[in-house]
């Protein structure tokens, strides 16, 4: 009967005879009134090889899921991809995450989850928003494939084509008012806001999401970090950002965003062993380099602040502000080498 079939399978699972095992329960399945049974064995050994870091021995599991159970085949796809993914196997993720949008009954996640494993391997875009726009014909009205498409805008540098996929997801969200909005959708709209120069907006926007996810420590110190840069409210954002190191206190952004508050304060040396502390955990961040430089400057040191001002311009040459600072202590900014950019510390990600 269909219990000599699990009964079996289980032992051979046990002794790390999968492959036999597998066959055992292909034959199971030819009877219908064992697949159930079977279905629900491979899923929960599945998990059990998951929660036990054995990933590589699930896989074989929940591919006999996507095979013997339609109606969810494209959830199994995208798990199995997951899965690819984990075990650095990217072409294999790709193809079951196409496998996935490419089912009938197929969700709108899928979607985002193949764009977001294209936009990760090729990081142009391109074919990640071709798949999106896939998606948002089959589903026009998700909120995740808006959501990710605006992410999409504001990681390739359109921001300005983010906002009105932003304002869309609020209206639909304002509209049904039984689900809150997340705190990625503030932290993004708010980064987007600050991004192309709407400071304003951005602030009532970060300070929304706060209220809402008073932990959000994301939002926390990207509103203390854009008061910081602008010199405003200093106290406030000295608060924000405490609390953010609270939730993550060896986060390096966080860090230098303290240090770069007690700059604004002119509290040079708290700044100093802040910023320090920041660049040790960051040593590739151009932004921190900026900031070391401007506390030497601060403090008499010009020699040290060039050192610091330099590293910054080899890591990110595009960075005009710090371009003038080299200029006017009498350094040509041509001469200088080029190293490879590193995500800015105060970033939406960061």
């Amino acid at each position: 009967g269909p219990s000599l079939y699990l009964k079996l399978s289980a032992a051979l699972l046990q002794q790390k005879k999968d492959a036999e095992a597998m066959d055992v329960l292909t034959e199971g399945a030819a009877q219908r009134e064992a697949l159930p049974g079977i279905l629900a064995f491979c899923f929960n050994h599945g998990r059990e090889f998951i929660d036990t870091k054995q990933v590589a021995r699930s896989i074989p599991l929940f591919q006999f899921m996507a095979s013997h159970a339609p109606v969810e085949r494209a959830r199994f796809y995208c798990l199995l991809g997951e899965l690819f993914v984990e075990l650095g196997q990217t072409n294999s993720a790709m193809d079951n995450f196409k496998a996935a949008v490419g089912q009938e009954q197929t969700f709108p996640e899928a979607f985002v989850q193949l764009a977001d494993l294209q936009f990760d391997t090729a990081r142009d875009g391109k074919e990640a928003g071709r798949t999106l726009e896939q998606g948002q014909t089959r589903f026009p009205d998700s909120p995740a494939i808006l959501f990710a498409l605006a992410y999409l805008d504001h990681m390739t540098g359109r921001h300005e084509d983010a906002i009105p996929l932003l304002a869309r997801i609020r209206e639909m969200m304002g509209k049904t008012g039984d689900e809150k909005l997340s705190s990625g959708f503030y932290l993004l709209c708010g980064s987007v806001f600050e991004r192309t120069g709407r400071t304003d907006e951005a602030e009532k926007v970060f300070l929304e999401g706060i209220a809402v996810y008073p932990d959000a420590a994301q939002m926390l110190n990207y509103l203390a970090y854009m008061w910081a840069d602008k010199n405003l409210r200093l106290d406030e954002g000295l608060i924000f950002v405490q609390k953010a190191l609270q939730l993550e206190p060896e986060n390096g952004a966080y860090i230098d965003t303290l240090g770069w508050i007690y700059f604004r304060q002119g509290k040079l040396d708290a700044a100093l062993e802040h910023v320090e502390k920041a660049d040790r955990l960051m040593p590739a961040d151009p932004t921190v380099k900026e900031h070391l430089g401007d506390i030497h400057h601060a403090k008499g040191d010009a020699a040290r602040a060039v050192e610091f001002w330099k590293a910054s311009f080899m890591m990110d040459p595009d960075n005009a502000a710090v371009r003038g600072k080299l200029e006017t202590q009498g350094v040509d900014t041509k001469k200088l080498p080029r190293k490879p950019p590193a995500a800015k510390a105060q970033d939406a990600g960061g």
